[in-house]
């Protein structure tokens, strides 16, 4: 059982807000228009992304293992479709998907390229991949892991240079933007057939 996001699911949403680490709005920017598209939001949490792109009038589905952490984002709006599994293994047919989102969550799972590999799996060819998360050369970060561990997490930096190396070998085309010292965003698309988004 995740310490972090289990048993203090309740505080989650409060604790991000309290310390300036949403960052939702600011991915948006990133994300584009997504109305009438088919966005997976993989460790989608609490929902706090997802009830955005539902406002932008997006269909949205949270990939997460958290049973605490998907039940309150179920009860925030009841557009959202949940499927509680491992970004690991998501039980979704491939090429299903728009647009997939990660936010901050890759640094928690343990083999981060068997999920990339999954989050490639299900974007539609040509579809576009989005994923924030925090620079491994900020000290801020380094505090942020330091606490996560005190959680019992498997917190694990990401490079983004690694990730960016990742992704392109798994057709994925993109760049790393620094939104701030903090944190940066991976914006790419999957090869194959150009998407509306694009």
């Amino acid at each position: 059982m995740s310490l972090l996001f289990d048993r203090f699911a309740f505080l989650y949403d409060g604790f991000m807000q309290k310390t300036g680490l949403a960052g939702e709005e600011r991915l948006l920017e990133y994300v584009g228009m997504v109305e009438g598209k088919r966005v997976a939001d993989i460790g989608g949490g609490t929902g706090s992304l997802a009830v955005l792109l539902v406002g932008l009038k997006a269909e949205v589905v949270i990939i997460d293992p958290s049973a605490s952490m998907t039940a309150i984002a179920a009860k925030k709006e009841q557009r959202i479709k949940v499927v509680r599994a491992s970004a690991e293994e998501i039980p979704l047919a491939g090429d299903s998907f728009d647009v997939v989102c990660m936010k901050d969550c890759l640094h928690h799972i343990v083999n981060r390229e068997k999920a990339l590999n999954e989050a490639v799996r299900v974007l539609k060819p040509g579809g576009k991949m989005v994923i924030l998360e925090f620079n491994p050369a900020s000290l801020k970060a380094q505090l942020i892991f330091c606490f996560e561990r005190l959680c019992r997490e498997k917190t694990r930096p990401v490079d983004p240079a690694v990730m960016k190396e990742i992704l392109h070998g798994l057709q994925v085309k993109g760049e790393i933007h620094f939104m701030n010292r903090l944190e940066y965003v991976y914006v790419g698309y999957k090869d194959g057939e150009n998407s509306s988004l694009l």
